[in-house]
């Protein structure tokens, strides 16, 4: 299974038919087993870098898909000109989009910037100026005060290395009034599931 799930790159269906197993056998092992595994995360990878070095090769206005590179009747994004058929894409579009189309690639980016914005804006989080250790501090999360130094040799090292340092990187951490707020609704829930009542 797993040597041809590598080289069909998830096509469970030809994966089914090389192994001589049903496919519902190969999907409940893939589902079930497979995906817990390193190897599905090593396979990820690999398909994602394999679709992004194909998209990187595009070049449009070709006339060509970005996905396998034959021509034909295609559609195109309204962000960056990609060219793509409708079957190549996924999920596969049943029809040809009415109005402007964006593709997986640029939804991803907008997507990613409107929630950076949100996070700049939000009154949820508020901005911290932090050294790249800080902000492992920040990042690694809950209940972690990032102005908190594990111990006095730290603020030394930290003092040392801050004459050497780029600027301070910006960084959003959740404000005091939500993590209350998450610790209430964690001790809400908990008290629910315990039978403690609500």
């Amino acid at each position: 299974f797993h040597a041809e799930i590598f080289r069909l790159r998830k096509d469970l269906k030809a994966v089914s038919k090389s192994i001589g197993k049903s496919m519902v056998s190969c999907l409940t092992y893939y589902l079930g087993t497979f995906k817990k595994s390193a190897h599905y995360r090593v396979l990820k990878t690999v398909c994602v870098e394999e679709r992004e070095a194909k998209m990187a090769k595009s070049v449009h206005g070709v006339d060509e898909c970005a996905v396998c590179g034959d021509g034909g009747s295609l559609i195109i994004c309204d962000a960056c000109e990609g060219e793509y058929h409708i079957s190549c894409l996924v999920p596969r579009l049943q029809s040809v989009p009415e109005g402007s189309w964006d593709c997986d690639e640029c939804v991803n980016r907008k997507f990613v910037a409107a929630h950076e914005r949100i996070i700049k804006h939000s009154k949820l989080y508020e901005p911290v100026k932090t050294s790249n250790k800080r902000r492992k501090l920040a990042v690694a999360g809950a209940g972690t005060d990032v102005d908190t130094m594990e111990n006095e040799q730290d603020e030394a090292n930290d003092a040392t290395a801050a004459k050497n340092a780029k600027p301070k990187e910006l960084v959003y951490c959740p404000t005091q009034a939500t993590k209350d707020i998450v610790r209430e609704f964690a001790a809400s829930l908990s008290s629910i599931l315990s039978g403690g009542g609500g």
